[in-house]
């Protein structure tokens, strides 16, 4: 995965990758976002649909974000942090968030 900074607050990006990595998680590139583009929200998680499962688990950590699907080939991850960024969910949460949820028995079953 991939942690970018698309906000004016130095060492964003680094400081998120650094707590990312306690937590298990392979971070590759740290820098200012690529794109160049306004993130208003928490953060953007984009992948391409071969990522889907790493975007999951990335975004778990964020709890609010908008998901962006691109063309690449390969299953990276990159987390764009956006101008309402403020921490990471706790670990917890995290784990919480990628739980799967016990299925709904049916009536009459």
């Amino acid at each position: 995965m991939n942690v970018f900074n698309a906000t004016e607050r130095r060492g964003l990006a680094a400081a998120v990758a650094s707590q990312l990595r306690r937590r298990g998680f392979r971070v590759g590139q740290i820098a200012n976002d690529p794109a160049k583009r306004p993130v208003a929200g928490v953060a953007e998680v984009r992948s391409s649909v071969a990522g889907a499962a790493a975007a999951r688990t990335v975004a778990a950590q964020i709890g609010r974000y908008v998901a962006v699907r691109d063309q690449r080939r390969d299953a990276t991850v990159d987390l764009v942090l956006g101008s309402s960024f403020t921490a990471l969910r706790p670990p917890a949460a995290a784990r919480a968030a990628l739980a799967p949820s016990p299925a709904t028995r049916p009536a009459g079953c």
